[in-house]
């Protein structure tokens, strides 16, 4: 990704393009990331208004588990999933395009999920919080998705190396996911006794 569409600061674009790009794209992703969550919080209103909050909890516990058994390849992930359009760049230019970028990686289930957190975190925000907190988990996690983006665009290929083709790095996003993904159980757990 970061060689491919977002390589904006080893170009000859102007600084001040670079910058609206930037700008355009981080708040494409707070906005992507508040449509995800407020779509699955309104999808997941049913299961969380009529089912006692035991089975909430379950389920995000039991999609933990899942995400963690996708993360460590026990079981098959979501596969090759496409990334946004190339095009997007000659068609709209760099502010557009690049907002629209940020907006489908936010929303985090239009582009590849390489890691299978998404799925905790959304889980968690449609089933376990009000909606407020939801929207604005959803901002953090849109602007979390994409937060290498931008400054990592001025040395593309060294970032892309040390974030994503490094031996160690796959190992590194794996155990960062897992983790995360086992944070949010136990914390849903920890919601549930007390």
């Amino acid at each position: 990704m970061i060689l491919g569409l977002t390589a904006l600061g080893e170009g000859r674009m102007p600084l001040r393009t670079r910058f609206e790009t930037a700008l355009t794209h981080t708040l494409g992703a707070m906005l992507g990331g508040v449509l995800a969550a407020l779509g699955t919080w309104l999808a997941a209103t049913p299961v969380r208004t009529l089912l006692p909050t035991s089975i909430a909890i379950t389920i995000v516990v039991a999609v933990a588990v899942v995400s963690v058994a996708i993360d460590v390849r026990i079981l098959p992930g979501a596969g090759r999933g496409k990334q946004v359009p190339a095009p997007w760049l000659g068609r709209y230019g760099p502010q557009r395009a690049y907002a629209l970028y940020g907006l489908k990686f936010g929303a985090a289930f239009s582009t590849l999920r390489p890691y299978a957190v998404t799925y905790t975190v959304f889980a968690a925000l449609g089933l376990l919080v009000s909606l407020p907190v939801a929207v604005v988990c959803g901002g953090v996690f849109g602007i979390g998705r994409t937060a290498f983006v931008g400054p990592a665009s001025f040395k593309a290929v060294w970032t892309s190396r040390a974030l994503y083709h490094a031996r160690w790095t796959r190992h590194v996003w794996t155990a960062l996911s897992v983790a995360l993904s086992l944070g949010l159980s136990a914390l849903a757990l920890a919601a549930g006794i007390g």
